[in-house]
């Protein structure tokens, strides 16, 4: 199982990608590393794969060039620190057992998949919108699978946050159980040269002023955290680190000997697969990497003196049941997917069966039913598109000729132009509004209701064309919390008129406030004439009083008012959980979010930062 999410961020080495899978993988140049590998060409036009090769090449000789002076680091080289420059961190802090529960269960109440289409497996992703750590740091278990069409797989299947799935069908959602590890325990290593433990070591290979190269053997490599001190014991700030395999250094120049080589003879590759060829009988042919020590590299803001490492000496294991819902199903009788077998794009049907397969060689989505080919002989000369509509009845992919280019709307809707202007096509391949719009879009929250522009004024229409709001208004939100905001202006801001429902009716009038948010966690800021600030729920209730002079949305429960003149943090009952007592507030970082009251720094759930 993964460890619990980490909050060091370091400045890293943009390893080449078949070094990176040789890490993954442990198996040193296998025949499943080189596979992984290839197989990124495989939905990869021939000029997309020759510029992958190309970047390949450029990271090896990126690697070169650290290796040779270090110029990865920009312009720090080695150099020695007076003592009045040097600058300095506290010991480090290590996150407690609840607080990393509360992120993996605010993790897994947040989190959602992404479908990726595909035969004769399909492909997921695990995403959170409001996380600044990823979703890589655990282990996947799929419970059961709900299905679009009814049917339920209660198979259990193990996956990680991006990968395969086996089945092919629409996924309405999955009953998931995340299993993740913590540590415990910690125990502090303090050398100068070298220091040795059960079943590891960790060896200065080099320290010169401010810089030091580690390398670390055995267990050392699942060190957690490295800190260097200055003759003094004071911990110095660190300016730049990069970790990975230390073998690379050796084989570094002998792979990009042979990238070389391939990018030099990519032009003489006529396919994809001549290029995956050549490919595989290079790497076949590369000495393994040795992985068995890490190196590391780091630059300080003071003189290196001697070093702590801080090893996990006991780990705690825990699990967390929760759903995962699709937030992109197709649930067009078609579904366009790409067989990876056969390596041709194909559509499939809602029982996750193959239908047929392009018959264009070049075959774009706009949207679940529009599609277009590019051609484009040679650079000079403007592309040729052609638009196609796929009609799910006749399973088949139908030209039109009378267009030549479409923007998606919605998941089956495009905006066409004509002589400038916009009219709608719906899912039936049919223009269902005249050319009168300069511009159509859709909204984020709603696949029914969409935004039409005529000069500087927008109103909404639904998808069959009929006007739902008149175009007169100057601004409309997305929806949030099942709402969007209309209003207009007003001398230099805006004034709200309504809040519409997920029909584009009115659900709240706002003619009694001079301003008004879009809703977060369901509650909206609301401003009276008296300009005093308090929030309403969806349904226009009053949920906190407007007594405040200034309020911000809020995120995690939590959000910075102005009282008397003085700001603190409230939660949704409007109890100060900070006292209104400074007398300046910022916010930074926007979905994790930092409260910073006059001096004092507080994290998105109100909690005091100590930095």
């Amino acid at each position: 199982m993964k460890r619990a999410f980490t909050t060091i961020i370091r400045k890293t080495i943009i390893l080449p990608t078949i070094v990176l899978l040789t890490a993954c993988s442990g198996k040193i140049n296998s025949q499943e590393v080189v596979d992984k590998f290839i197989s990124q060409f495989d939905e990869m036009n021939l000029d997309e794969a020759k510029e992958f090769l190309k970047k390949e090449y450029e990271d090896y000789q990126q690697l070169e060039a650290l290796f040779n002076g270090g110029s990865f680091f920009g312009n720090e080289t080695p150099k020695e620190y007076a003592k009045e420059d040097e600058s300095y961190s506290e010991f480090p802090t290590f996150a407690k057992p609840e607080d990393i529960e509360k992120e993996y269960k605010k993790f897994s109440a947040n989190a959602y998949i992404l479908q990726y289409y595909k035969y004769p497996k399909t492909t997921i992703k695990v995403r959170v919108d409001y996380f600044d750590e990823t979703s890589g740091n655990a282990d996947y278990q799929a419970n059961k699978i709900f299905f679009h069409d009814g049917s339920v797989d209660d198979k259990i299947q193990k996956f990680y946050s991006w990968g395969d799935m086996n089945t092919t069908k629409v996924i309405d959602s999955i009953q998931t159980t995340i299993s993740y590890s913590y540590i415990e325990d910690y125990k502090q290593y303090e050398f100068t040269d070298e220091v040795n433990f059960d079943g590891g070591s960790i060896k200065v290979a080099k320290m010169q002023g401010n810089m030091a190269e580690l390398i670390f053997t055995g267990k050392a490599k699942n060190y957690e955290k490295i800190i260097a001190l200055n003759d003094e014991g004071k911990v110095l700030k660190s300016s730049s680190s990069s970790s990975g395999t230390k073998g690379v250094k050796e084989t570094s120049k002998v792979y990009a000997k042979a990238l070389k080589k391939l990018v030099n003879e990519a032009n003489n590759f006529k396919t994809v697969d001549e290029l995956k060829k050549a490919v595989r009988k290079t790497y076949s042919k590369l000495p393994p990497i040795n992985n068995n020590e890490k190196s590391y590299t780091g630059f300080f803001k003071g003189n290196v003196s001697s070093f702590i490492v801080y090893m996990p000496t006991n780990t705690a294991s825990k699990q967390i049941n929760f759903t995962l819902v699709n937030k992109n199903p197709n649930i067009q009788k078609l579904i366009y997917a790409f067989d990876t077998n056969k390596k041709e794009n194909c559509f499939l049907n809602q029982a996750g069966e193959l239908v047929m397969y392009s018959t264009y060689k070049n075959l774009y989505q706009k949207n679940d039913l529009y599609y277009y080919t590019k051609t484009q002989n040679n650079e000079e000369e403007e592309p040729v598109y052609e638009i196609y509509f796929l009609d799910t009845d006749k399973e088949q992919l139908m030209k039109i000729p009378e267009i030549q280019s479409v923007r998606a709307v919605t998941n089956t809707c495009v905006s066409v132009e004509k002589d400038g202007k916009k009219a709608l096509w719906n899912a039936e391949r049919k223009a269902v509004t005249p050319y009168i719009y300069d511009r159509i879009e859709g909204i984020e929250g709603s696949e029914d209701i969409i935004r039409v522009f005529i000069d500087d004024e927008c109103g909404l229409i639904n998808t069959k064309g009929e006007t739902v709001l008149p175009v007169t208004y100057d601004q409309i939100s997305d929806y949030t919390n099942g709402r969007a905001l209309v209003s207009v202006s007003v001398g230099r801001g805006e004034r709200p008129v309504m809040f519409v429902d997920e029909a584009g009716e009115q659900a709240i009038p706002l003619t009694q406030y001079l301003r008004a948010t879009e809703f977060s966690e369901g509650l909206a800021v609301v401003t009276d004439k008296n300009r005093k600030y308090g929030f309403i729920d969806v349904n226009g209730k009053i949920v906190l009083p407007l007594i405040y002079d200034r309020a911000e949305p809020f995120l995690h429960g939590i959000t910075v008012v102005e009282y008397n003149k003085k700001y603190g943090l409230i939660n949704r009952k409007g109890e100060f959980i900070v006292p209104a007592k400074a007398h300046n507030y910022s916010i930074t970082r926007i979905s994790k979010r930092k409260y910073h009251l006059d001096q004092s720094v507080y994290n998105e759930y109100g909690e005091f930062i100590e930095e």
